[in-house]
């Protein structure tokens, strides 16, 4: 067994390597190349589910008052937080597939994307 923190070191640069290899080796024959058109609507069903959440949010706030809410308000907007968070877990999961490289992407060109108001 060895003290040296160069092993560690090294053993940790290995363990990443074939982390990559294998998540590469395992996510990107199932998904195919990727265009920025394949994340439209990805971004979209996110900014639904955000919006269907803060919108019940408000609901509940405005619809009770100074009273408590009710449980299935209260338990509509859990499963509304849920299948937001679920989805958000799993967009950013899709961004680090692809800053890692385990997904191949295709050239971004952005013509004909809408431009940001600055």
């Amino acid at each position: 067994m060895s003290d040296d923190p160069r092993d560690r070191q090294r053993m940790l640069m290995e363990v990443d390597r074939l982390r990559r290899l294998v998540n590469r080796a395992e996510i990107n024959p199932r998904v195919r190349e990727l265009r920025i058109e394949d994340i439209d609507p990805i971004v979209s069903c996110m900014a639904r589910a955000r919006a269907a959440y803060i919108e019940h949010l408000f609901e509940v706030a405005n619809g009770i008052g100074d009273q408590d809410p009710k449980l299935e308000d209260v338990t509509r907007l859990r499963e509304l937080g849920s299948i937001y968070e679920e989805l958000l877990k799993a967009t950013k999961a899709l961004e680090l597939a692809i800053e890692r490289g385990y997904l191949d992407v295709t050239e971004y060109h952005p013509k004909g994307r809408p431009q940001s108001a600055e």
